[in-house]
């Protein structure tokens, strides 16, 4: 039972972030592909939706599963000594990432079986696709054109020269 960060801890968690890393994205292009344009939005919360139910009920019942196994290898023992109730929180954890593997593992081959090879048919009759990427560039675009009319104006009004401060002059 005594185990360091560095061996225990950090390579689980470093596998963790980048599985997670690899996976959220493309979940998510997964889940909405094929919906359509006017529909996306929907489509979007629904699955931001589910991941967040699936996670409270996932907690939940590995919680409850850990739980049942601490108090099953309690059982008969005496919950006094620290040594059975290490071995305890031990059997808990245990019972948990089993049945998280078993989850993983279902969740995996449902994946593999319902998914869609090849590439996306298209509707050639379908309205273009706007993508957020998009309309944040158009937003950036019509922001600096509204700015530099602006300033424009003011410069125009104020005697400045839209290239940079005023110069004066003197002819003669």
């Amino acid at each position: 039972m005594d185990s360091t960060y560095a061996a225990h801890i950090l390579p689980p968690l470093v596998v963790l972030g980048l599985g997670i890393g690899l996976v959220m994205a493309p979940a998510m292009s997964l889940a909405t592909s094929g919906v359509a344009a006017h529909d996306a939005g929907v489509a979007s919360a629904a699955v931001n939706a589910m991941q967040q139910i699936g996670g409270s009920i996932g907690t939940a019942l590995l919680n409850t599963l850990a739980a049942s196994a601490a108090t099953g290898y309690l059982a008969g023992r005496n919950p006094a000594d620290p040594a059975v109730r290490g071995q305890a929180l031990l059997e808990s954890y245990s019972t948990a990432y089993w049945w998280s593997a078993g989850f993983f593992a279902a969740g995996l081959l449902i994946s593999v079986l319902l998914y869609r090879r090849g590439v996306p048919a298209q509707d050639e009759n379908a309205a273009p696709t706007f993508h957020m990427w998009q309309h944040r560039t158009t937003f950036r675009r019509a922001t600096v054109r509204r700015w530099s009319a602006q300033f424009v104006r003011r410069a125009g009004s104020s005697g400045c020269s839209a290239g940079g401060p005023a110069t004066a002059v003197r002819t003669g």
